[in-house]
């Protein structure tokens, strides 16, 4: 499976690295689908903050539109507020 990550995603949040993007897409330790873009998010937990990361797929390709860094306060607020407006909803194992 390819991955590309955008131009927007390397330029907006130079921060992350592409091997936090790629073992955030491989071992996610929160999964979302977000209904209204049709995309995944992928959340990791790396160190004192977590990871989102925010893609489509298609076919063999997975296109990575965005990802960035944020604190477990924020990242709780964050989420929470997307599934309580039901923007998103979790996607499970199994």
């Amino acid at each position: 499976m390819r991955i590309e990550i955008f131009k927007h995603a390397k330029s907006a949040h130079h921060e992350v690295s592409e091997k936090d993007v790629i073992e955030t897409i491989d071992n996610p330790h929160e999964k979302y689908f977000d209904k209204m873009r049709d995309r995944l998010v992928f959340l990791r937990k790396m160190n004192d903050s977590w990871l989102c990361v925010i893609f489509e797929k298609s076919d063999n390709n997975i296109y990575v539109v965005t990802a960035f860094y944020m604190s477990s306060d924020k990242k709780n607020k964050y989420v929470n507020r997307k599934l309580r407006l039901n923007l998103w909803y979790p996607i499970s194992d199994g």
